[in-house]
């Protein structure tokens, strides 16, 4: 997800939305999260795809889409680790970025459909990539390289996906190979 907007006047309370979000971050106790679980009595969370400091990652069936007979699905949910969730301030950044990652309509930005939150847990739904990050891709040639050609349009993807967020006055603040999903004909898309 895109970072920081040079922009201090972001910063402002943002009052209602605030106060509730440090509500949730008030809940007490842990709430359990895991395949099979129901979010929003809408997203089912089918397996674990990822795992960093803020969360973790699941691929999710959005149920109304299944009644709605779409062909597509399926999403990624990032789900708030405990950690994250206590600091109400967080939450409000997270809420703030996310915002601004959907203004970021671009064919090499992750896309970013809502943050909210289901009782304690709080989530994120993004577009769900088929494929692995560019950390994997990596992994997987080490020490073999990757020929110009293939090499080429997730080198041009990134650079598109930056430069559309710098234009927007957002840097990324996280950029690394773990935040890039490598697709269908080696598109990249940046998170």
């Amino acid at each position: 997800v895109m970072a920081t907007r040079v922009n201090p006047s972001l910063h402002a309370d943002d009052s209602a939305g605030a106060s509730s979000w440090r509500r949730v971050a008030q809940l007490q106790g842990d709430a359990q999260v895991g395949v099979g679980m129901l979010l929003k009595a809408r997203f089912l969370l089918v397996r674990e795809i990822g795992r960093g400091g803020m969360g973790v990652v699941y691929l999710a069936r959005d149920e109304r889409k299944v009644e709605a007979r779409d062909r597509h699905p399926y999403i990624a949910i990032k789900v708030l680790n405990d950690d994250f969730r206590r600091h109400p301030d967080s939450l409000i950044a997270l809420q703030r970025e996310s915002r601004r990652a959907q203004s970021l309509a671009h064919d090499h930005i992750v896309r970013v459909y809502d943050f909210d939150k289901d009782g304690a847990i709080v989530f994120m739904t993004m577009e769900y990539i088929e494929g692995d990050d560019l950390r994997g891709l990596i992994r997987s040639r080490l020490g073999e390289g990757m020929p110009l050609a293939e090499a080429w349009p997730v080198i041009e993807g990134m650079g598109r996906a930056l430069q559309r967020a710098h234009a927007a006055g957002i840097v990324h603040s996280d950029f690394k190979p773990g935040n890039v999903m490598i697709g269908a004909g080696n598109l990249a898309k940046v998170f």
